[in-house]
């Protein structure tokens, strides 16, 4: 796992700086990515006088956690966003696309992998939300369908 290689993940802060206030995150935090499922060490940064919450930091990383409070889990927003396209395109389920991160993260299967489809569906589900909500926002200011939408180029 990207934990066992001693990798440290410090949220906050320029790529290599560490935060002096910095507090970690869960033991076994998880990330789901396009290229598997990965265990991973986070810091959590904890400058000024009112840090940014956790679940904030994770969204100005890309990362949308499962849960807001104490968030073990995230997923990339690109895999949120790959799993959508597919989906929309292929009709492919939570289960399979799960199943395809489980195989890219260990293709022998002897592993364990860290987090269950049940941990998945929840980013998925408010991800898909979030998307539909900021549609109809969109489609709803009263000045018609956004280009983009309509099938013309943007600029």
């Amino acid at each position: 796992t990207l934990q066992s290689l001693s990798l440290v993940i410090q949220l906050g802060h320029p790529l290599g700086q560490r935060c002096g206030y910095g507090h970690v995150g869960h033991k076994d935090f998880v990330v789901i990515h396009t290229n598997g499922i990965h265990q991973v060490t986070l810091w959590f940064c904890s400058c000024g006088r009112k840090p940014a919450l956790k679940w904030t930091q994770l969204l100005r990383a890309s990362w949308w956690p499962a849960t807001p409070l104490n968030p073990q889990t995230c997923a990339m927003i690109q895999v949120l966003r790959q799993f959508q396209m597919i989906n929309l395109q292929g009709k492919l389920s939570v289960y399979d696309f799960y199943r395809t991160l489980e195989l890219q993260t260990d293709g022998t299967g002897l592993l364990k992998v860290p987090v269950s489809l049940t941990v998945l569906n929840i980013p998925v589900d408010r991800f898909l939300i979030f998307v539909l909500g900021s549609n109809a926002i969109i489609l709803s200011n009263g000045e018609g369908v956004p280009p983009y939408l309509n099938g013309e180029k943007g600029g």
